[in-house]
């Protein structure tokens, strides 16, 4: 799993070490750290850490077509997050349109700021805080309490569940401050705001009269062949 630590004035977090022991808990070994003013980015065994040209990159999961995206933009396909990073570089928001995978990844722009991206349908969770002069993500809660967030259940989301008024396309997680970044979108933390874009929307369904059944068949055959590849 990975982590994210972003204290906007620039001082180093006082939950570093408490973070990295809270992520090595989920898989044995040591957590892996860059870091710079103000900034930690932390990664289990299982998971990623890289860079390109200025943007520092955390990775969780997988890149179908790494090979694709590696050819494009000239560099190795091995390191998911270094793959991740240059294709933010290349393509800036862009990116995760082009990105076809299950993923989860949090990136620092040079400028600071921090972007928090799930991949569509299927993704494994981002929580965050945002707030009190500090940022922090990972897709494990007890990341997050290790570096100081309350355990506060939201007893209101809890009601909501129970009374099947579900709010799974919503931001809001199980206690009070934290949230989760949706599916198919991106979260970016600066000092001042959060922006959230909702970047990815189902394609609408075609109408009767522009449906064509060979032309669909033939494209289902296309994008099953990709997935299977």
């Amino acid at each position: 799993m990975i982590a994210a630590l972003r204290r906007w004035s620039g001082e180093p977090s006082p939950h570093l070490d408490d973070d990295s022991k809270a992520l090595g808990r989920y898989a044995p070994g040591a957590a892996s750290l860059s870091e710079k003013p103000g900034l930690a980015l932390l990664a289990g065994p299982r998971d990623f850490l890289g860079s390109s040209d200025g943007i520092e990159a955390a990775f969780s999961g997988w890149i179908d077509n790494a090979d694709e995206i590696a050819e494009l933009l000239h560099v190795e396909a091995a390191n998911p997050a270094t793959l991740y990073a240059a294709a933010l570089a290349a393509w800036c928001d862009g990116a995760d349109r082009r990105i076809i995978g299950n993923y989860a990844a949090i990136a620092a722009w040079a400028d600071g700021r921090l972007r928090l991206a799930r991949s569509p349908w299927s993704a494994p969770p981002l929580y965050y805080r945002h707030g009190d002069g500090e940022s922090m993500a990972s897709p494990l809660m007890r990341v997050l309490f290790a570096a100081g967030t309350p355990r506060e259940p939201d007893y209101e989301r809890m009601v909501d569940e129970l009374a099947f008024d579900w709010r799974c396309l919503e931001e809001t997680a199980w206690h009070k401050g934290v949230l989760r970044v949706p599916l198919g979108a991106t979260v970016t933390l600066s000092a001042e705001k959060k922006i959230l874009d909702r970047w990815y929307k189902p394609p609408a369904p075609a109408s009767g009269l522009a449906y064509d059944e060979g032309g669909a068949v033939e494209r289902a055959r296309e994008l099953l062949d990709e997935a299977a590849s």
